[in-house]
């Protein structure tokens, strides 16, 4: 395995932190909205040594800048990998940067080589008045500057589940979630904005016919579950794996077993 490269490179007015390591076939690993690029830890080591490894922190997470205004992740992304000199990635993304995956896929269907999707998020689905719920007391709480109850909202939907006792949690694992979900709090502007979409997702789902495999853990949020399913059964090339014994940081909760398929996906899809 190549010693890992960093820098901080400038993308339409942010600077991002991007690490690589490997050599090969393109993989770019897009993390979540509660956490940065170090919870592809496991993920970076073990793929790089058959791959070229990208992992960066988007805007405003980990590293990276967040300046005031409007902007897209997908822009990033695209500009980003045209710096790298990468024309087809294989993308893994998790939750917000699955969401960030199928966006690229729809807008430069041309470039993304394969899809793999841990429970993605999904711009236009109807959420439940449970995430509603949730999103409306975590916002109160950042608001009021209470980072306490705020992250401790984050570990009960995302790192328990909202079907799981805290108790049957590795806390190894959930000490880790934490600190990285505690950190979105330290670097995220509120004068910043990610632009809308013109257009909904969901009505444009099976238009994306890179192959794709699509991950989702048992203890998930119900509302991911059903994501997961609608974007499996919508995109033309997808296969859906549902995984035991953990919620919504897969990569983290159980990297091995993430690894094994990922993987194995990779293989049958790298040219």
């Amino acid at each position: 395995m190549s010693t890992p490269r960093s820098e901080m490179i400038s993308i339409n007015d942010a600077r991002l932190y991007v690490e690589q390591a490997g050599s090969g076939q393109p993989v770019v690993l897009l993390h979540a909205g509660i956490a940065d690029s170090r919870m592809w830890d496991a993920q970076f080591d073990a793929f790089s040594a058959d791959f070229r490894v990208v992992r960066y922190d988007m805007r405003g997470f980990g590293q990276s800048t967040m300046p005031p205004g409007e902007y897209a992740h997908v822009d990033d992304l695209a500009t980003l990998l045209h710096h790298l000199n990468i024309a087809r990635p294989l993308l893994i993304g998790a939750s917000q940067g699955g969401r960030v995956a199928l966006e690229f896929a729809l807008k430069h269907p041309e470039r993304a080589a394969a899809l793999v999707l841990s429970a993605p998020g999904l711009r236009g689905y109807d959420y439940s008045d449970m995430v509603a719920q949730y999103a409306e007391a975590n916002d109160a709480a950042a608001e009021a500057g209470d980072i306490d109850r705020a992250v401790e909202l984050d570990m009960r939907m995302w790192v328990d589940g909202p079907r799981r006792r805290v108790e049957n949690v590795d806390p190894a694992f959930r000490e880790r979630a934490y600190r990285l979900a505690r950190h979105v709090y330290q670097t995220n502007n509120l004068d910043s904005q990610e632009r809308r979409l013109t257009f909904s997702m969901v009505d444009h789902l099976s238009r994306i016919a890179t192959r794709a495999l699509v991950l989702v853990g048992e203890y998930e949020v119900p509302d991911f579950i059903n994501i997961a399913g609608m974007v499996a059964f919508a995109l033309e090339n997808a296969r859906k794996v549902m995984i035991p014994g953990a919620a919504h940081l897969l990569p983290m909760e159980l990297p091995d077993t993430f690894n094994q398929h990922v993987l194995a996906f990779l293989k049958e899809v790298a040219p």
